[in-house]
C-alpha cells in the first residue's frame, strides 16, 4: 500500500508534509516521509486511509477508500492538501454625536501599509489573505477620531477569521470667546461685567483672566457642526464689535472657533444751551458769551456758537459749567452744577442772560447869586424829548 502526500502552500500555510498523518482502518497514526511516500507492506485485504488533523488546509483524497488488495498486489492512495487562506473582516461603526455627517463609505482602511481600501457602503468588508500577521490603519481627518479594536498584531492562520472594527467618533466644535473691555472714557466696567450668549441660548458671563481685570476668556466646548453665533447682551454704556469669529455659518467636526467682543466705553455727552434776552436795549448775541467745564483733568473754555447749542463729549464724571463774566447782564443756570455724567449719557445745561436795564442820572445845580429864588423842583427836564419830569427837591 503506497501512500502519497501533495502538498501546496499557496495561500501562506508553512507546514511541511511530516507535519500530517496518516491512519489505516483506524490504527495507530502514521507520519508522512519527507518525500511525501509513504510504503506499506499489508496483508491482502480492504482498507481505509484516512488523514488524521488538517488544520487549515482543504483535504483531497484520491484512491484510499475501499482499496483491494491482493496478494503480492499495489495499490497507491493519494492524500492532498492545499493551505486555505485566512479572512480578514474590517467592520467600520459610526458614533455621530456632534452633528457629522459622513457615513462608512467615506473612509477607507490600509491593511500593512498598503493602498488605501474604501469601505462598503454597509460598513463591513471582508478580505482573502495569506496566513500571516497584519496590522490595519485609518486616516480618519480632521473631523474625526478612530477607535481601533482588534486591528494590529492580528495572527491569521490558515484557514482562521479575524475581526477588526474601527470606530469613528465625530469631534465637536470647540468656541473661545475673549473679551477686550477698553476703559479711555472714564469707564469701570471689567470683562465679567458683560455676558454673552450662543446661538440665542442663556447669557453667560465672562470670566476675567488679568490683574487689569479687562481681559476675559471662556471655552465652550461639545458644539456640534454647522452654524453659530456669538451676541452680547447690550450695554448702552459702551460700544460692542464682534471679530468675524462671532458668526461662523459652517463650523466643520474639530473646528475651533475664536470670538473677540471688544467694548469701548462711551463718551458722555454735555450740551450748554445759551437763552439770550436782550428787552433792554443790548445788542449782543448769543456768539459773545463764553463759559468754562470744570469737573476733568483739565478745565475746558468753550464759546457759544451762533445758535446758542454747543456739544462736548467728555468721560464719564461731574461736572459743573460756569459762564465767563457777562456785564450787564442777569444770569440764571439750569442744571450747570454737580453734573453726573456716566459713560453714554447725555445732559443739558442752560445758561439764560437777560440784559439789565440802564440807569441815567440827571443832577441839577441852581446858582442864585443874583438875587434868584428859585429852587431844583422848579424846573424839569426831557429825555428824548418825552414827557417832561420835574427835578427832585
Amino acid at each position: 500500500l503506497i501512500v502519497k502526500k501533495v502538498l501546496t502552500n499557496d495561500n501562506g500555510g508553512t507546514r511541511t508534509v511530516t507535519s500530517f498523518t496518516f491512519s489505516v482502518n483506524n490504527a495507530t497514526a502514521v507520519p508522512f516521509e519527507a518525500d511525501t511516500q509513504n510504503d506499506l507492506t499489508v496483508n491482502a485485504g480492504t482498507y481505509n486511509v484516512i488523514e488524521t488533523e488538517a488544520t487549515g488546509y482543504d483535504t483531497t483524497s484520491s484512491g484510499c477508500t475501499n482499496i483491494v488488495i491482493a496478494n503480492g498486489g499495489t495499490a497507491t492512495c493519494t492524500i492532498t492538501n492545499n493551505d486555505q487562506p485566512g479572512r480578514l473582516i474590517v467592520v467600520k461603526q459610526m458614533d455621530i454625536q456632534y452633528g457629522g455627517t459622513k457615513v462608512a463609505s467615506d473612509f477607507a482602511f490600509s491593511v500593512n501599509g498598503g493602498a488605501a481600501t474604501s469601505f462598503e457602503t454597509d460598513g463591513t468588508n471582508e478580505l482573502t489573505v495569506d496566513a500571516g500577521t497584519y496590522n490595519v490603519t485609518e486616516n480618519p481627518g480632521s473631523e474625526y477620531t478612530a477607535e481601533l479594536d482588534g486591528c494590529a498584531n492580528m495572527a491569521i492562520a490558515n484557514g482562521a477569521t479575524l475581526v477588526c472594527t474601527i470606530t469613528n467618533h465625530d469631534k465637536p466644535v470647540t468656541l473661545n470667546v475673549e473679551k477686550v473691555v477698553v476703559n479711555d472714557d472714564g469707564g469701570t466696567a471689567t470683562a465679567d461685567d458683560f455676558k454673552f450668549k450662543v446661538d440665542g441660548g442663556v447669557s453667560t458671563a465672562f470670566v476675567a483672566d488679568s490683574p487689569s481685570g479687562l481681559h476675559g476668556s471662556n471655552t465652550i466646548v461639545n458644539l456640534a457642526a454647522g452654524n453659530h453665533a456669538v451676541t452680547e447682551d447690550a450695554d448702552s454704556r459702551y460700544t460692542t464689535t464682534l471679530s468675524e469669529g462671532c458668526n461662523t455659518p459652517a463650523a466643520k467636526n474639530g473646528d475651533t472657533i475664536n470670538c473677540v467682543i471688544t467694548n469701548n466705553d462711551n463718551p458722555a455727552t454735555l450740551t450748554v444751551v445759551k437763552v439770550l434776552t436782550t428787552d433792554n436795549g443790548s445788542t449782543a448775541v448769543k456768539s459773545n458769551f463764553s463759559f468754562v467745564i470744570t469737573g476733568g483733568a483739565n478745565p475746558i473754555n468753550k464759546s457759544f456758537n451762533t445758535d446758542g447749542n454747543v456739544s462736548t463729549t467728555l468721560p464719564a464724571g461731574t461736572y459743573t459749567v460756569t459762564e465767563s463774566a457777562a456785564p450787564g447782564f442777569t444770569t440764571t443756570y439750569s442744571n450747570c452744577s454737580g453734573i453726573k455724567l456716566d459713560n453714554g449719557e447725555s445732559a443739558t445745561c442752560t445758561i439764560t442772560n437777560d440784559d439789565q436795564q440802564g440807569t441815567l442820572t440827571v443832577e441839577k445845580v441852581v446858582i442864585n447869586d443874583n438875587g434868584g429864588t428859585k429852587v431844583a423842583s422848579d424846573f424839569s427836564f426831557q429825555v428824548n424829548g418825552g414827557t417832561a419830569t420835574k427835578f427832585e427837591g
